[in-house]
């Protein structure tokens, strides 16, 4: 593979079984306008499909396709394994992403957050407005944060509390402030911007710039109970880490675990976790509550609960 020459930035698309979405992904990237030089890095995780060959091909036939270094595995690894692997092949003096089922549509996008950075060395990571595409429905939610469909924040503190979603696919950021994460997490993207907003700042761009693709059965949006409180006891873990390592104060602390143990604990409570639930009821039983998790509080103590709970979560659409 040729090296691209005064590499900048580097893109990093991580993939595995994209047949169907991997060409949308690598045009977003391709279709780029800018005044300096970067490379596109595709780290394929032994894809069972037709992703290497639809890859193979468009370095063949596309005017920009010099511009992808293409990875494939002779096994799977995993995701963490590959995105470790991927973000090391990254040299360029920026880093941006797009996993291999998400896609760009704004072909200004590099250009406009690289000018930033370049003018604004307090700041370490630039990211945009985004728009949502459910595959399953074919429903697109159009600029998610302009319509408040997700809310936005800026502090270490609000991000730590709410466990925030800032649109990893339109992030550009310093190469330095990339981590190399060698512990599993849950979702990577949390402590890596939890340690920008520790040390630097965030800019965000009204402009929408990618589309974030929605899979059912993924794990942050699965119809399954337990997937879902896996996921979301991941992020828990991941809060607690934070609060210790950036030593943080008590009402802080409360506030995130009890906004934790709330969204917690009815899962817990229809999965039969019981060590769980004593640890929500002993942290509920000694902090101050409010309404919702004062009912949430008592309703954990009725044998009938649990059955609640389920026909709760089955009108959702939930198993």
């Amino acid at each position: 593979m040729k090296e691209v020459e005064n590499l900048v930035l580097s893109v990093d698309m991580i993939t595995y079984k994209h047949e169907n979405y991997i060409a949308e992904a690598i045009e977003g990237v391709l279709m780029q306008e800018t005044n300096f030089e970067f490379d596109l890095i595709i780290a394929d995780d032994c894809s069972p499909d037709r992703t290497q060959e639809i890859v193979e091909e468009i370095i063949k036939v596309h005017p920009k396709g010099y511009r992808i270094k293409y990875f494939r595995h002779e096994k799977n690894i995993g995701m963490d394994a590959n995105a470790r692997f991927s973000v090391g092949n990254c040299k360029g003096k920026y880093f941006a992403m797009c996993e291999g089922d998400d896609y760009w549509t704004d072909p200004n996008k590099l250009q406009k957050q690289v000018d930033f950075l370049e003018e604004n060395n307090d700041y370490a990571l630039v990211f945009t407005d985004l728009d949502f595409y459910y595959q399953t429905s074919g429903v697109f939610k159009r600029s998610i944060f302009q319509k408040k469909i997700k809310p936005l924040y800026y502090s270490f503190e609000e991000h730590l509390v709410h466990a925030g979603f800032l649109a990893p696919c339109t992030w550009l950021c310093r190469k330095e402030f990339v981590p190399t994460f060698t512990k599993k997490y849950t979702d990577g993207t949390f402590p890596w911007l939890l340690d920008v907003l520790a040390n630097s700042n965030i800019k965000f761009f009204n402009d929408t710039t990618a589309v974030y693709r929605i899979l059912d059965e993924s794990a942050s949006h699965s119809g399954s109970i337990e997937k879902r409180y896996n996921f979301a006891k991941g992020v828990f873990e991941i809060q607690k880490e934070y609060l210790e390592k950036y030593n943080q104060p008590i009402e802080l602390r409360n506030d995130v675990y009890r906004k934790a143990y709330a969204k917690l604990l009815p899962s817990a409570i229809v999965l039969g976790y019981d060590s769980f639930i004593v640890e929500a009821q002993l942290f509920f039983g000694q902090n101050q509550l409010f309404l919702k998790e004062k009912c949430l509080y008592q309703l954990s103590f009725f044998k009938n609960s649990k059955h609640l709970f389920k026909i709760l979560y089955r009108l959702k659409g939930k198993k």
